[in-house]
């Protein structure tokens, strides 16, 4: 009895995988399943308090601050109809911190004074342009993607998460495991296939495309692609916000394989199964891979990318140079808008977070 359950299981994993891939193989898709599967887990995640309270120890845990601010190094208006008249030191907060509510002695020591604006300074400058884009923001709302039950829920709410958590370990984990694998060895075939026998640059295109969208199927993605009348194409960059280390297979999945050209991927260059990954990736797509720790190399791929990007084939390139947490942009490195070349804006968004 045990033993056929468990068959009948695991013919059901081997089916949907199957099914996934052979989708996926002759360009169709699982049509709306996956946006309805989202809607349920949102409704099933709003069956949950919305919040938790949360103590003080908790936020500052969350939130913490790389340089100590001490309050009294804030600048306040000191007359409200000039907003350009600024008072450097409140007696008050100095009296908050143990300071004597006279500051005259203290605003004559000037080093004390410049260094602790200068520490606020540099402070606000980290926290506001890398702090904010790479710290998760505090969450007030249990995900049902955890894997311990919290002890505010009730019974019923128990047993929906338990439920959850049995589908998503037992169902779609060894499912997209078995496709990101597969992606991997699509990649190792067509990559050794290619070191042998010269592609035509479609075929290329629909390698890319297929070994795409294969990951993200594995990786869970669930991507909708609005005015694709708009997509990069012919020369120029593909400028694009970074969330995730897997935006380029995003953005390729999304390729006509009628148009037989795909992006020029470019990156940091890694190590381990990762650079395994780029070298393969190399032999089917254009590529150009940088060591940050080679300032020789910095320079030389700054020229290279710029020259590439005057072929008919778009550069994809993330100005931002790092990923962020999908609340803001990062400045852009501006090494790209300094010649006569096109720029093909792209934006990302996680709607589901």
């Amino acid at each position: 009895m045990v033993g056929g359950l468990l068959l009948a299981f695991g013919r059901a994993l081997i089916g949907g995988y199957a099914a996934t891939l052979l989708f996926i193989l002759a360009g169709g898709s699982w049509g709306p399943l996956p946006w309805m599967y989202l809607r349920a887990v949102q409704w099933l995640q709003s069956l949950f308090p919305p919040s938790y309270p949360r103590s003080a120890e908790a936020d500052k845990a969350t939130w913490t601050q790389l340089i100590h601010k001490p309050s009294w190094t804030r600048l306040v208006r000191s007359h409200p109809e000039k907003p350009a008249l600024f008072a450097f030191i409140r007696d008050e907060e100095r009296e908050v911190e143990g300071k004597p509510s006279d500051s005259s002695s203290d605003l004559h020591d000037t080093w004390d004074a410049t260094a602790a604006l200068v520490g606020a300074g540099m402070s606000a400058i980290v926290q506001d342009d890398f702090s904010a884009a790479f710290t998760p923001a505090p969450s007030y709302c249990e995900s049902l993607n955890g894997f311990s039950l919290h002890p505010d829920w009730s019974p019923v709410q128990n047993a929906l998460f338990a439920i959850g958590l049995v589908v998503r370990l037992f169902i779609f984990f060894p499912i997209r495991l078995a496709l990101v694998a597969t992606s991997f060895i699509w990649l190792f075939i067509w990559a050794g296939y290619a070191a042998c026998i010269p592609i035509h640059p479609r075929l290329r295109t629909w390698i890319a495309v297929k070994y795409s969208r294969i990951f993200c199927a594995g990786t869970g993605v669930v991507a909708e692609y609005t005015r694709q009348e708009c997509r990069p194409e012919g020369s120029g960059f593909a400028v694009s916000a970074h969330l995730t280390p897997n935006d380029a297979h995003i953005l390729t999945a999304d390729i006509p394989i009628a148009t037989g050209h795909s992006y020029l991927v470019t990156g940091q260059r890694h190590t381990g199964i990762i650079g395994l990954m780029e070298r393969m990736a190399a032999r089917i797509i254009p590529t150009l891979w940088l060591d940050r720790a080679s300032a020789n190399e910095r320079r030389s791929f700054a020229e290279n990318v710029l020259e590439a990007a005057k072929q008919p084939t778009p550069v994809l390139f993330f100005p931002e140079g790092y990923c962020s947490n999908n609340t803001q942009l990062l400045q852009f490195r501006r090494a790209i808008f300094v010649r006569d070349v096109d720029i093909h804006p792209i934006a990302i968004r996680h709607k589901f977070d």
